[in-house]
């Protein structure tokens, strides 16, 4: 018995990792332009304030040992992760600053679902995957959204990027968990999304029989 895995062949598509990238970089660059744009365009959200609030209130406590709300029994994810983080770049460059760090989560998302669809479909279905995923409106919206929605998306995408890298690496394998958990800890309702991510990692890695199909 052994683990094997064929990576599908795209050889109709024999041309420079240059030209090949083209696509992706317009795919990603038209991405941040969407999302850019709605910037300034859109006020800020209720749960926006109240995460950075909230992730100044936790950094405060932890430097001078005030109390603050109990912001663990009602948020949809652990308030030292995202919070935190938000009211770190906040205190930097401000709720744009926050923002735009959404922006670069989601687009990290997008190359996750490139590198990770791209070896299991090829090329050409992989452009267009990440080409639909980037013209939704939630995925432009997500990009200049100050909320954990972002961050939590992202390290799905990385921990499934790591199940179809599982059978090259053990150390792949390993981070899946340690992702799952971190990203169940952003948000929790990403829980629902772990049986897809081990259930792929599964499938790459089920033991085969030499010389079947």
């Amino acid at each position: 018995m052994r683990t094997r895995y064929r990576q599908p062949t795209t050889r109709a598509f024999a041309v420079s990792p240059v030209v090949a990238a083209i696509p992706v970089v317009a795919i990603l660059v038209l991405q941040a332009v969407l999302s850019v744009r709605l910037l300034h365009a859109s006020t800020v959200s209720g749960d926006e304030a109240l995460y950075i609030y909230s992730g100044h209130q936790l950094i405060h406590e932890l430097w001078h040992g005030d109390g603050s709300p109990y912001y663990e029994t009602y948020f949809s994810g652990a308030p030292v992760i995202y919070p935190v983080l938000a009211a770190t770049v906040d205190h930097v460059g401000g709720l744009a600053l926050v923002r735009l760090m959404s922006c670069a989560f989601m687009l990290a998302a997008t190359g996750l679902l490139y590198i990770t669809a791209r070896r299991l479909f090829g090329y050409w279905p992989t452009v267009t995957a990440i080409g639909l995923f980037a013209s939704l409106g939630i995925t432009q919206s997500l990009g200049v959204l100050a909320t954990y929605d972002a961050l939590a998306l992202m390290l799905m995408a990385f921990a499934a990027y790591c199940a179809v890298r599982a059978t090259d690496s053990t150390r792949f394998l390993l981070a899946i968990p340690a992702l799952l958990l971190l990203a169940n800890a952003t948000k929790y309702a990403t829980v629902l999304f772990d049986p897809v991510v081990i259930g792929l990692a599964s499938l790459l890695l089920r033991p085969v029989r030499d010389g079947a199909v």
